[in-house]
């Protein structure tokens, strides 16, 4: 599943490449693969969640506590996790699954550590990113993802739930 966050980084901007590029036709197909690609992200949000759990659960175990003297503080990093596990939701609205928009919204929040370790190099060791380009096992994480993508996309034209659908 950590290879969907990277297979996302990489179709979606294609995809909308080529849905502003193409006719009307293969637009209307890199629309509907965009929807597709974008549902795919729930199953990103569902790892993450699981992940932030379990080093929840591993902190509470081991006696951390987690918020010494209840100071809670809002801030970047916490809003953007939020936003990571909640936008993917969205695009189950039909309306909303294909919107490039919200697709470059979803892209700017997995690359935003990509893009400031670009811009100010940190010197900070630790840094929780939700991208990793690892090349260990491509070949199968590719094929996985690619199954998972044309499963899906065979469901939601089975069920009618593609975007721009033709009758």
């Amino acid at each position: 599943m950590e290879f969907f966050n990277t297979a996302f980084v990489c179709l979606a901007p294609l995809l909308i490449l080529l849905s502003l590029v193409l006719k009307y036709n293969y637009k209307v197909y890199s629309l509907n693969m965009l929807a597709v690609v974008n549902v795919l992200t729930i199953l990103c949000s569902i790892n993450i969640t699981q992940q932030l759990y379990s080093l929840y659960q591993l902190a509470t175990l081991m006696g951390f506590e987690l918020y010494p003297n209840n100071k809670f503080v809002v801030g970047w990093f916490e809003v953007r996790m939020l936003l990571v596990l909640l936008i993917p939701f969205l695009f189950l609205i039909k309306k909303l699954s294909a919107e490039r928009w919200l697709s470059v919204v979803m892209l700017f929040l997995m690359l935003f550590d990509v893009l400031k370790s670009w811009i100010k190099p940190s010197k900070e060791g630790f840094n929780l990113t939700i991208i990793s380009f690892s090349t260990e096992h491509l070949l199968l994480q590719t094929i996985h993802y690619s199954s998972w993508l044309i499963a899906v996309y065979a469901l939601f034209w089975l069920m009618k739930k593609l975007p721009f659908k033709s009758i």
